[in-house]
Order: C-alpha cells, then structure tokens, then sequence
C-alpha cells in the first residue's frame, strides 16, 4: 500500500466509511476494548455487553467482516474472540482519539 494517498479520493473515502461503519456502534467499541486485555468466550462477551444473544451475534460479525476481530476455538471447546492486528491498531487510535475528545482546549485570547 502506498503511503500516499488522499483521503479525498473515493476509492480511500468508500474503504474508511465501510470500516468507521463497523465502529458506529458503542457496542463494538466496548467488545474491542475488552478484547485489548485478553481473549473472550462468547458467554463472557455476553456477561459484559449486555445485550441479547442475537445482537451481540450482529455486533461480532460486524467486527469480523470488518477484520477488527477473529473467532477461534478454545482447548475448552469454546469459541473465542481475539483482537486481529488491525483490530490491535484501531483500538490504539480509538485510545488516542478518546483522549483528544476528552482533553480540555487550551483557552485562546
């Protein structure tokens, strides 16, 4: 991938809406940041999101279509979820955004 590009031009503009699309949902903002300190099983994820099984469900598709998270099976039999290298990098950005947003303006005169 080059590393110039514009974020103007609509190929670039089509590609981060159909992934900020996979963010628009506080839901999946909160399954990346528990997925950031360790591997979940699904029945965890539903002890933290609190929301119905068919949701959450949605929301972890969403994430895997988006290559933010993958499943895998547990030595337990389980199905786990882990942050992918990208879901690694956006959870750093999200962090980093969350605390521009959250830093009060310097006032000007």
């Amino acid at each position: 991938m080059p590393h110039s590009f514009r974020l103007a031009d609509e190929e670039v503009a089509k590609k981060l809406h159909s992934l900020l699309k996979a963010l628009a949902s506080s839901k999946r903002i909160m399954i990346i940041g528990l997925l950031s300190e360790e591997d979940y099983p699904r029945s965890s994820l539903d002890d933290y999101i609190m929301t119905s099984e068919a949701t959450l469900h949605e929301h972890l598709d969403k994430l895997i279509a988006a290559n933010l998270i993958k499943p895998y099976t547990g030595s337990d039999g389980k199905r786990y979820y882990r942050l992918t290298e990208l879901g690694r990098k956006i959870h750093k950005l999200l962090r980093e955004i969350y605390i521009a947003i959250s830093t009060k303006p310097e006032k000007t005169h």
